[in-house]
């Protein structure tokens, strides 16, 4: 919204009493009543009024910088013959309308006959679907509002306020006939379905319900107010709200109200479309030419197609984003069917849904109620069958630990390798103790898990092994891209899956880097190993590199720009067992016989090997390094902050100006001191190279586009609300929302 939902009248102002103002007040017909041939509707706008025939606006009252009453209308009313869309006014006591197509041309307000002459020419332009409306109108005296616009989303055509167990629920309609085209289509979902997922995301923003439940209790007492000057009654519900009698909230789920008249009742082509629209529970509504225009309460509707849905044997299938509607880590998914259920994910929160940082206090002793872990459990009475893991970043697989030990865990081939290292050296907050009793899955080939077929496929992302997942149940088709770029060292995995995934019924991609807090200075991992390149090409200046040491394609970055500047490149053990247990899946990386790497023996890191495997790491002997073996100054280290300080000492005492390059998000910096401290120390400025290991906008949309799913939904985002502007067929979601398919 550009501007904050409102309506909003001054009624002081309506104590005036020009001639045309009495004539408006004499047709008014609240809802409720028939409108018949000359009467007016009325609906309160943001600053001024509207007066509607049949969904014709005859007449917008307004007050002018003078406080005066003055009335606009379309001049097609005023003078038959007009071709433009200008209006023509009314101010205050003149009855004198000028024509402005022509200014020597004028009008006069001749009282009620001006206005009912108004009124018929307005009929001309009247139709089915307006005349529709005005029906329901008549029938229904709890009609708040007629033309809702909701700004980018669009129009809603009634408003309602449904009471219910002393409680009033605003009520959002929108009216179509059956033979719309925007409700029938035969392949795919017909397009109202968007169009009512744009009404539900405008209704469920939480910034937006305060403003519009604000705006109809003003309107309220304004429609109140002025049915009393004409002499008319408000429904009970209306005045009720008005002075505060009952309390208002939302029905965020927009209702769509059909009126069917078949041509052949014997073919009648409509069913099918119907079915799609309950299949996506859509609330709807369904009334027949000569049938009653009574709006039925949310009770009864829920009566209606529960019942339908109990007589359709199908069982139904869901999709539900138990964490990451609204924020980028902790990612949580689960897919139902029936009885039986799969979860994608169960990632340890980074950050709250404003991208704050969480309490470390919360995430170090995690429990339901300090709201870090998820009741899974509590979504449905049966268990999951399984947990499957896209790719290992705590984020995603961190609270995977705390489940029942009988879970059932599923992780690729890769990313199982991965870890076994990864828990080798991670401090405990971070290993993953449930690894050895994981069950492996191989990216390509499909796996069975109750009624869902599983297949995974490689993705380009910085971590290594991360896996997109497809899942096949009931001939219905759920994507889940997990975290993944278009940009690193295996961009052209996108073509492969191409190739095999077209229009799932619904796809959940992330949106990490839409907020902006991710700099795109660097657009691709290539255009970072040449800026590496560049910056190692000054002689006798050695190189400290800060950079996540489990990114892969960041570690073969630096070992390619190395190798090229004839540096040699200094790592730990942590990453040279890292590369060598992801040799069996990637043969090409390195180390490489007789090459530039050298590796550091850090003693924490050596005793965790001798605690866990012996000696083993002296096979690497060959490679080790340590200050008395340094020769020279072309040496590019790849090490923790912590073991860098005894190495830059030793070259500081040489003369020698070291460089420091940071290659890891920024965020990071504003959390950890090291940085600014190292800095401030040695008086040696950051300089930045760095590509994100999500995708970028460019690639997101040439993913989304290609893959052409169904249905478009957010996930890892702060920015679910950018994806409407951008891509097709979006749904945004709210954690805990179930999205039927």
């Amino acid at each position: 919204m550009t501007t904050k939902f409102a309506r909003r009248f001054a009624i002081e102002k309506l104590h005036q009493s020009p001639n045309w103002w009495q004539e408006l007040l004499l047709r008014l017909k609240p809802s409720g009543e028939e409108l018949g041939n000359t009467g007016l509707r009325l609906a309160v706008r943001d600053g001024y009024l509207n007066f509607y025939h049949q969904g014709q606006a005859i007449a917008k009252v307004v007050t002018n910088d003078a406080g005066e009453l003055c009335s606009e209308q379309h001049i097609k009313y005023v003078f038959e013959n007009a071709t433009t869309q200008k209006n023509t006014k009314l101010v205050g006591d003149d009855n004198c309308i000028l024509n402005p197509e022509n200014n020597e041309d004028s009008s006069l307000f001749l009282g009620g006959e001006t206005l009912d002459l108004w009124i018929e020419r307005s009929r001309k332009h009247k139709g089915e679907e307006k005349t529709f409306v005005e029906q329901i109108v008549a029938a229904n005296n709890n009609v708040i509002d007629m033309e809702m616009g909701l700004s980018e989303s669009g129009r809603i055509d009634l408003v309602t306020i449904e009471q219910a167990q002393g409680q009033a629920n605003l009520v959002f309609w929108e009216a179509k006939l059956t033979t719309n085209k925007g409700c029938r289509k035969k392949q795919g979902l017909p397009e109202v379905i968007q169009q009512i997922a744009k009404y539900r995301n405008f209704l469920t923003n939480k910034d937006n319900r305060p403003h519009i439940i604000n705006a109809y209790i003003t309107a309220c007492k304004v429609q109140t107010h002025i049915c009393e000057l004409a002499g008319k009654q408000v429904s009970s519900t209306i005045k009720d709200v008005a002075t505060g009698t009952l309390s208002l909230s939302i029905d965020t789920e927009p209702r769509l109200l059909l009126l069917h008249t078949p041509k052949n009742t014997q073919k009648d082509s409509w069913l099918p479309h119907q079915q799609k629209l309950i299949d996506n529970h859509i609330t709807l509504q369904v009334m027949t030419e000569n049938g009653d225009r009574k709006l039925l309460s949310s009770n009864e509707l829920n009566g209606i197609w529960d019942n339908a849905a109990t007589n359709n044997n199908q069982q139904e299938t869901s999709v539900t984003i138990l964490r990451g509607a609204d924020t980028i880590g902790g990612s949580c998914i689960k897919i139902s069917h029936g009885e039986h259920s799969i979860v994608l994910d169960y990632g340890a929160p980074l950050m709250d849904n404003t991208g704050a940082t969480l309490n470390s206090e919360s995430l170090a002793t995690p429990s339901i109620e300090n709201g870090v872990l998820l009741d899974i459990q509590q979504q449905d009475p049966n268990p999951p069958l399984a947990y499957i893991l896209s790719h290992a970043h705590p984020d995603h697989y961190g609270l995977l630990d705390n489940l029942p030990r009988d879970a059932k865990i599923y992780l690729s081939d890769s990313s199982y390798s991965m870890m076994s290292v990864t828990n080798l050296f991670y401090p405990e907050p971070l290993k993953f103790n449930r690894l050895e009793h994981c069950l492996q899955f191989e990216p390509g080939k499909a796996f069975q898990i109750g009624p869902f077929t599983i297949t995974a496929f490689l993705m380009d992302h910085s971590a290594f092994g991360a896996c997109s997942l497809l899942v096949e149940v009931d001939e219905k088709q759920v994507f889940y891209t997990g975290d993944f770029r278009g940009h690193g060292r295996k961009s052209k995995v996108s073509n492969y899956l191409y190739s095999r995934i077209k229009q799932p019924d619904l796809m959940l991609i992330e949106g990490t880097t839409l907020d902006e807090r991710h700099l795109q200075a660097f657009p691709t991992e290539a255009s970072v190993e040449e800026k590496l390149v560049t910056l190692l090409s000054q002689p006798k200046r050695p190189a400290f590199v800060a950079a996540s040491g489990s990114n892969i394609d960041r570690l073969v970055s630096l070992y390619n720009a190395t190798k090229r500047t004839g540096k040699t490149l200094v790592i730990d053990l942590y990453q040279l067992y890292l590369l060598d247990a992801l040799k069996k899946h990637a043969p090409g990386l390195p180390p490489h016989k007789n090459d530039h790497l050298k590796v550091i023996f850090p003693y924490s890191q050596r005793k965790t090997i001798e605690q866990q495997l012996g000696t083993d790491f002296l096979k690497y002997s060959q490679r080790h390094i340590n200050l008395d073996k340094l020769i020279g100054c072309d040496y590019v280290f790849r090490v923790s902050n912590s073991q860098m300080p005894k190495f830059l000492d030793v070259f500081i005492e040489q003369g020698l100006k070291p460089q420091f390059i940071y290659s890891m998000w920024l965020g990071y910096q504003d959390k950890q001191a090291t940085f600014s401290d190292m800095a401030k120390q040695y008086q040696i400025e950051w300089q930045y190279a760095h590509t994100s290991g999500h995708a970028y906008t460019t690639h997101l949309l040439e993913f989304a586009n290609t893959i052409n799913a169904k249905r478009l939904v957010p996930v890892h985002t702060l920015c679910a609300e950018k994806f409407i502007d951008k891509f097709s067929n979006v749904q945004i979601a709210q954690n805990g929302e179930q999205l039927f398919i």
